[in-house]
């Protein structure tokens, strides 16, 4: 299979805005069989030296960690030195004895029902750009009593599972995770390299400078002070992931065996199916099932994408956060697969403009906001904005790697597919007069070692934060409904939002709730 120079220019097209001497840029490759049929850089890996990408240049490819760490496990288990349906505890006996019972399997299938620690750091008002060692991470984890929901009721996102998957290869295999990866996989595979690299002090030969591009449009470097392993801590080049495609090809017999266990999906706990293997997310795009993971992490971004039924992968590594791999993956396949039969048509609807503005179910606490851009419509559910793609049927789902949220759009309501056979149905919003005189004080959540000081100003209620490792604020709670607002919260380069709600005895508030993205429930009381 060869690419026209028609495709070529409509591929370059893509990323033409940061094919420039002044600005950061992509790495990408198309594979057919495991071979490349296209290489493209763009723009610089250091705009202040002059150096450009390359398909050496090593990128912090992020969350794409999670999936070796799987196949580490899956190794390990292999050999009988755990078991996948093993309780994490027997494994780490120092996690909290309030946990419901969870296993191995359920940490890689992202369907353990524990907050992230992520969030946890954002929530008590610090950012990635603090110096959080893997101990006080882990230490925050400890901290947690309450889990999002019983184990295998759905799937949800949570860096905290593959923080603890390292911690377990670590202990079943008596060496540090780094080691195990060198030793088990990258050796192997001629991955040179590729390397865990958990502090941004460490040096790194050929690494790529990440960056930001800000509202104002200007381009700055990214920083980042949190320490990372299983959760997202390897770096790589283009060339080193094209040797670890062919992997999934069959090229390595040992370590292509296991691989193939990551596709192992188990229904929820009420029988629905799920999309998310051991690391990997196993999707549908255009009738396609797609194989892979995204990585994200301030000024980094990657998408690792195969479409087995058709032996194509597509790889796109970037150094700045404005890119989006994920969409520009999929944008790549459509280009490379243009007239194949197998492709579903691309549905042409456009969105209306009713459809924009701010939707809710208050009874859950599902807040969905919507504009449309260029004839283009747009989410956001707990903060930053998500392109959605028409579907058959009158459906539209976002574009975004393990987020679960299709929406289909009703005469006065939309029905929000949020994962796991639950249907929320939000209506738009019109909020009201409020006292906010009801809601003010400070609250405090022994689980975050945090508090929240809820005051009243001139544009609305604002809720400032002192947390362990920091403060934040003052962000602003907009209200929903009686008792519920959202808060629009920043953990800079990130922007997230939550769900405040009040809990009233007596027609007096007595405490609130908070709920992120990935971390939800914390309760606070009256300080």
């Amino acid at each position: 299979m060869t690419l026209t120079a028609a495709q070529k220019m409509k591929i370059d097209k893509l990323f033409a805005d940061w094919n420039r001497g002044d600005r950061p840029g992509a790495v990408l490759a198309v594979l057919k069989n495991g071979k490349p049929i296209l290489r493209r850089d763009y723009g610089m890996a250091n705009i202040e030296l002059g150096v450009p990408n390359r398909a050496g240049t090593v990128f912090r490819i992020a969350s794409v960690t999670k999936h070796f760490v799987c196949l580490l496990i899956v190794m390990l288990a292999r050999e009988g030195k755990l078991r996948l349906d093993d309780p994490i505890r027997r494994h780490l006996p120092d996690l909290p004895e309030a946990w419901p019972r969870i296993t191995i399997r359920q940490l890689m299938r992202n369907a353990s029902g524990l907050r992230d620690h992520l969030t946890l750091v954002f929530l008590g008002g610090s950012s990635l750009a603090a110096n959080w060692s893997d101990e006080a991470l882990h230490a925050l984890i400890l901290r947690q009593k309450g889990v999002n929901f019983r184990p295998n009721d759905r799937f949800l996102y949570c860096n905290t599972n593959f923080r603890l998957l390292a911690r377990i290869v670590e202990k079943a295999a008596h060496r540090p995770l780094e080691d195990v990866l060198q030793e088990r996989i990258f050796r192997t595979l001629g991955m040179r390299k590729t390397r865990l690299v958990r502090e941004r002090e460490t040096l790194v030969a050929d690494f790529a400078t990440a960056h930001l591009k800000r509202a104002d449009g200007a381009i700055v470097k990214a920083a980042f002070g949190t320490s990372i392993n299983g959760d997202g801590g390897l770096v790589s080049c283009l060339d080193d992931l094209i040797r670890w495609n062919r992997a999934f090809d069959g090229h390595d017999g040992r370590i292509s065996s296991a691989l193939r266990e990551l596709y192992t999906l188990i229904p929820f706990n009420n029988g629905t199916p799920t999309s998310y293997g051991y690391g990997l997310a196993l999707e549908r795009y255009r009738g396609l099932m797609t194989v892979g993971h995204g990585g994200l992490w301030p000024g980094f971004r990657t998408e690792f994408m195969r479409i087995p039924q058709r032996r194509l992968a597509v790889i796109v590594i970037a150094n700045v956060d404005a890119i989006d791999p994920y969409v520009a993956a999929r944008q790549i396949a459509d280009i490379v697969l243009e007239g194949d039969p197998g492709l579903e048509p691309d549905v042409r609807t456009r969105p209306k403009a009713s459809w924009a503005g701010r939707w809710a179910d208050a009874a859950k606490g599902t807040v969905v906001d919507l504009k449309i851009e260029k004839g283009i419509l747009f989410a956001d559910m707990w903060g930053g904005w998500m392109r959605c793609r028409a579907l058959p049927g009158g459906r539209w789902k976002v574009l975004r790697g393990v987020f679960d949220l299709t929406l289909r759009f009703r005469d006065d309501a939309i029905e929000a597919d949020v994962g796991a056979g639950n249907i929320h149905r939000l209506l738009k919003v019109k909020p009201g007069a409020i006292d906010p005189k009801a809601y003010v004080g400070t609250w405090r959540s022994e689980e975050l070692d945090a508090s929240y000081t809820v005051g009243a100003a001139k544009q609305g209620l604002t809720a400032t934060i002192k947390g362990p490792a920091g403060a934040a604020g003052p962000w602003p709670l907009e209200p929903i409904a009686e008792d519920l607002f959202l808060m629009r919260a920043s953990a800079p380069p990130f922007v997230f939002s939550a769900t405040v709600r009040y809990l009233k005895k007596g027609g007096k508030a007595t405490a609130m709730t908070v709920s992120a993205a990935r971390a939800r429930n914390f309760l606070f009381r009256r300080a």
